[in-house]
């Protein structure tokens, strides 16, 4: 069974690769950039109670964020996460709970 840190890290792929060209904001700074940003603030941000992933994304016009994903979007949740994390900004997106697949036992 997979643990939760490769269940996170296959959210953060699929979001990195979904917002990869979503940079239209004339920033230097790309999403892909931001991979290191993530991996350095996931522990942390991970451990926040509310949170279930973390991820590279892209704001609306184009600027890359930081995604924080969250169970529901409460002024409890947003008061323990910040605006920025290393000048960046943070965007909250709702999922819901976040559970991991289990294997098919037909196969």
């Amino acid at each position: 069974m997979r643990n939760w840190r490769s269940i996170c890290l296959a959210i953060v792929g699929v979001l990195v690769l979904a917002c990869r060209e979503a940079n239209e904001g004339g920033s230097t700074v790309t999403v892909d950039d931001l991979g290191p940003v993530v991996e350095r603030h996931s522990k942390e941000l991970m451990n926040l109670p509310g949170v279930t992933g973390v991820a590279a994304g892209a704001l609306a016009d184009g600027t890359p964020c930081i995604l924080i994903l969250v169970l529901e979007d409460t002024r409890e949740v947003r008061s323990r996460l910040p605006a920025e994390v290393e000048g960046h900004p943070v965007q909250i997106m709702v999922t819901g709970e976040i559970k991991p697949l289990t294997p098919d036992s037909s196969g």
